[in-house]
C-alpha cells in the first residue's frame, strides 16, 4: 500500500465519520435533548450561590 493509496482510505474514513457525527447531532431523536439544554440557562435563576470563601 502506498502513501497515496492511504491517504486516500484515511480521507474517505474521516469523511464517513463527520458525517455520521452530523447526522447524529441533528436527527430528531436528540431535538428534546437540545431544547432542554437550551431552556435551562434561560429558566435557571439568577440568585448567587450561597459559598462563603
Amino acid at each position: 500500500m502506498t502513501l497515496s493509496e492511504f491517504n486516500s482510505i484515511f480521507t474517505i474514513i474521516s469523511l464517513g465519520i463527520f458525517l455520521v457525527i452530523v447526522i447524529w447531532a441533528f436527527s430528531r431523536h436528540n431535538k428534546k435533548t437540545y431544547e432542554d439544554a437550551a431552556r435551562q440557562i434561560v429558566e435557571d435563576d439568577d440568585k448567587p450561590s450561597d459559598k462563603s470563601s
